[in-house]
């Protein structure tokens, strides 16, 4: 349903944000946990700030 509302932006307002933002936000909402604050957050400092007050692990290298 939201591709396709991104889908109807590109076609119609091609100069448009929205449908970029839509498909991020489908991107991130198929994400786990770790991926989606890899990829929003860059610096990794924070990251093991929010790892610590949430009690999750550092991700397997």
């Amino acid at each position: 349903m939201l591709a396709g509302i991104a889908q109807f932006f590109k076609n119609t307002e091609p100069q448009s944000p929205v449908p970029y933002l839509i498909e991020r936000a489908i991107k991130w909402g198929n994400m786990p946990l770790e991926g989606w604050l890899n990829d929003v957050i860059k610096d990794s400092n924070v990251v093991d700030s929010i790892r610590d007050v949430l009690g999750t692990k550092e991700p397997k290298q």
